[in-house]
């Protein structure tokens, strides 16, 4: 699944991602969708949160190894106008950066599943003379950014799981996730002062 720049704001869209990844579904999440404007990602275990935007079009690989960075040059031009920076988590792999050297795509596992966070809009263009903007086909280092990510996320191809698999990995999901929301609920030493 690739979601582009729109709000995951409400909390039963992120339920049911962090679900289909822990099921074994690979996930992709560009720009806004990486949690621009909320206290965390979806996923803060692979990047925690989205820090500010960066108006600049200069991304360059950070981590050569990583499958996504294959066919990259080290440095590219995206066509949208600015991009997010992240906070990486600590099973996030960041792969691509900024040229000042912040997180912009982010890659690690989530359950059984993949996730990338890529603060960048492989696809969408935006024109500074005309402020025009629209969905374009992405070009240059933006094209092998936009196929490595969706490949090395849908690497576990969930489709071809025994289907008892995915429902018990699914039920886990769901467990753990009504857990997570009632442990926030609990008092904390957070909760008090000093005093």
């Amino acid at each position: 699944v690739v979601i582009g720049a729109c709000t995951l704001g409400r909390p039963e869209q992120v339920k049911a991602l962090r679900t289909y990844l822990a099921s074994g579904g690979g996930l992709v999440l560009q720009h806004q969708a990486c949690g621009r404007g909320r206290p965390e990602t979806p996923v803060p275990s692979v990047a925690r949160k989205v820090i500010d935007r960066r108006p600049d079009t200069v991304l360059a690989v950070k981590d050569l190894a990583h499958p996504i960075a294959a066919e990259l040059p080290d440095q590219f031009e995206h066509a949208y106008h600015d991009h997010l920076f992240l906070e990486p988590g600590p099973d996030g792999t960041v792969v691509v950066a900024d040229r000042e050297g912040a997180a912009v795509g982010v890659a690690g596992s989530a359950g059984a599943g993949r996730i990338v966070m890529c603060g960048a809009l492989p696809g969408y263009r935006y024109d500074p003379a005309t402020f025009a903007q629209a969905e374009a086909e992405p070009t240059g280092g933006e094209l092998p950014l936009a196929v490595n990510m969706a490949k090395w996320a849908a690497a576990g191809r969930l489709t071809a799981q025994p289907p008892e698999q995915i429902a018990e990995r699914r039920k886990k999901a769901e467990s753990d996730l009504k857990l997570e929301a009632l442990s926030r609920l609990l008092p904390t030493s957070d909760w008090f002062g000093t005093e």
